[in-house]
């Protein structure tokens, strides 16, 4: 009840902020210290060892609680697997969340290394703990630096997560054959996609509109869907870390491994660019629909065939 009306008293301010013009930066800020005051109280009230408390206030504070948080219902108690999990930081978020089991697969796990991404600042700091502290301190979570040969046959996960992970992958038919392979009878894929076809899909600055500088020459390069406008060159970031998968191509690779339960179309918001969508960009990009240019993600649940 306290949580509701404080989170209630927190839109307000929101909104009034906004309408006095305060920094989307502060708000930020403020919203971080409101949702971080309740999970801050949750793991006090667990009867936690020393490095367990810091690995979640860390993992708080590095932003690791929000995507567990909001698929929490589709892993509670279940066995994840987390592919293409970077520097492997959500599984803590995961646990606290009450999976059965997280298992972090990436060919680029270092398991010595503390420098992990803060969600928040979008900087790698120092994360105090490795993949490997935390897996010994957190028994239910293991790290896997490799790809899927290197799963032991006898393990088999109740669900895969890809937490933006499928705009990344330029072998994504193999990835979602290889998830296929390592599911439960009735095991399910859930994944977000950031679609490359966006106001932001660049992955580049400004990915809000909060980021804009009007004469970085960087900025020129991309924004208002500049990226779309890129001549092909195999050794551009944009085309190297980048698959530049359609929406309608994605839905059809998915659907040739897994039965669709969930796909929502989400459309960029005014933070995501959204409002500089004019007729004139829309009439300049006319090989895509007006749909492309405007769904920021795509969220997909979907049961192994």
């Amino acid at each position: 009840m306290m949580m509701n009306k404080l989170f209630k008293t927190s839109k307000n301010i929101r909104n009034l902020a906004l309408r006095f013009g305060v920094s989307q930066k502060f708000l930020k800020l403020y919203e971080y210290k409101v949702n971080d005051f309740f999970f801050l109280k949750k793991i006090k009230k667990k009867d936690l060892s020393r490095d367990k408390y810091f690995l979640y206030k860390r993992a708080l504070k590095f932003g690791y609680f929000s995507w567990p948080k909001k698929i929490n219902k589709f892993t509670h108690n279940l066995d994840v697997i987390d592919v293409g999990c970077g520097t492997g930081l959500h599984a803590i978020g995961y646990d606290f969340f009450g999976v059965k089991s997280y298992t972090g697969l990436d060919p680029k796990i270092q398991y010595d290394n503390c420098n992990g991404k803060n969600l928040r600042k979008r900087i790698y700091e120092d994360f105090k703990y490795s993949p490997k502290d935390i897996m010994k301190e957190i028994d239910t979570i293991h790290y896997i630096s490799g790809t899927f040969e290197d799963i032991d046959p006898k393990n088999k996960f109740d669900i895969a997560v890809l937490h933006n992970v499928t705009e990344h992958l330029l072998n994504l038919e193999d990835v979602l054959y290889g998830i296929s392979k390592i599911l439960k009878t009735n095991g399910k894929i859930l994944f977000n996609h950031h679609n490359f076809f966006c106001w932001n899909g660049h992955h580049k600055v400004p990915k809000t509109i909060y980021d804009i500088k009007k004469n970085d020459p960087i900025q020129k390069n991309y924004i208002d869907w500049k990226h779309l406008e890129i001549p092909y060159d195999k050794n551009s970031e944009l085309f190297k870390k980048l698959n530049r998968i359609s929406i309608d191509q994605l839905k059809k690779l998915t659907q040739k491994y897994f039965l669709i339960e969930t796909w929502n179309e989400i459309k960029s918001t005014k933070e995501y660019g959204i409002e500089r969508l004019t007729p004139e960009i829309i009439k300049r990009h006319d090989c895509y629909t007006k749909k492309e240019l405007s769904i920021q993600h795509i969220f997909c649940i979907a049961t192994i065939k």
